[in-house]
């Protein structure tokens, strides 16, 4: 058994959390900026102004307004890959155990996601080929984690992972959803996950 690292227990220093709470100023900033306004139309120094930092300050954070909004849609991202991973771990994808999913993340990581959605979902959208390339990251990621997923066949996988980014955009358009919505998006759901054999096999062969 390796020893455990003593540098895990070490408490972070103050440079470490100072930088962190610059960081999270710069990310504040961004999507309070971003949320209002198309992101061409923000300037670094509107940045700067709202984060109350030097322009030194935010190059070493970031290379540039780019950078930083890359970051957010890196940060989006993440969310929906984090979904769809849990969903991987729920020990069936019965209708009910996906709409309890589904309601328990509506004002959680799906809250978050909304927020970020709304600052950087131009950029996002303007990424086709990256976000085809996080797709199959993904599809991959789930495949490894659980054999179900294997069974499944990419096709219906990449299938449930658009539910999921529907659902997102849903949220971001519309707000949370309502209990009917909630157990409309589970049956949907739950009828991608659990596919007649047929459709399973004919799903695993493409």
């Amino acid at each position: 058994m390796a020893d455990p690292d003593p540098a895990a227990d070490r408490p972070a220093s103050a440079a470490a959390l100072r930088r962190a709470a610059t960081r999270e100023r710069l990310r504040t900033a961004a999507l309070e900026l971003f949320a209002t306004r198309r992101l061409a139309d923000v300037a670094v120094e509107e940045l700067l102004s709202a984060a109350d930092v030097s322009r030194a300050t935010f190059y070493a954070h970031f290379d540039g307004k780019n950078a930083l909004v890359e970051a957010l849609v890196r940060e989006l991202w993440a969310l929906g890959d984090a979904a769809a991973l849990a969903v991987c771990a729920l020990p069936e994808w019965s209708p009910a155990a996906l709409r309890g999913f589904l309601r328990a993340r509506a004002d959680g990581e799906w809250a978050q996601a909304h927020e970020l959605a709304l600052a950087v979902g131009e950029a996002a959208l303007a990424d086709p080929d990256g976000w085809r390339e996080r797709v199959d990251a993904l599809i991959a990621r789930l495949a490894a984690a659980d054999p179900r997923w294997r069974a499944l066949g990419e096709e219906h996988a990449r299938l449930f992972v658009l539910q999921l980014e529907e659902l997102f955009a849903q949220r971001v358009i519309w707000g949370a959803g309502d209990e009917r919505a909630l157990e409309l998006s589970a049956r949907v759901c739950a009828a991608t996950l659990n596919p007649p054999p047929a459709a399973a096999a004919a799903g695993a062969r493409g």
